[in-house]
């Protein structure tokens, strides 16, 4: 009965360190520069404008999905809509690579 209890104690600090652990890391994600400036930058630019081509066009929305997913990088999608800092042009070039 006593090695049992030490068992299942154990088990729970382990769960316990790891929930810690991931309550950390999720907290320095949100709490990143970049992330931060990311934020301000939405804040500071009107996302739902006319300059927003995901907007008007399914197409051109469909491929900023695609190369937010293809790039596992969650601020291309905006700033691929929105056309900034040539993310677009960016994308279009990254989806259609190929090796020659």
């Amino acid at each position: 009965m006593g090695r049992r209890r030490c068992e299942d104690m154990i088990r729970l600090l382990i769960v316990v360190i790891i929930t810690l652990i991931v309550i950390q890391m999720a907290v320095r994600s949100q709490s990143s520069p970049i992330g931060q400036r990311f934020v301000s930058y939405l804040r500071s630019t009107d996302f739902n404008t006319e300059d927003n081509k995901c907007i008007k066009d399914a197409e051109y929305q469909q491929m900023c999905e695609r190369c937010t997913k293809l790039s596992r990088n969650e601020y291309v999608f905006a700033l691929c809509c929105a056309k900034d800092q040539g993310v677009d042009t960016w994308c279009e070039e990254y989806i259609n690579y190929t090796i020659d």
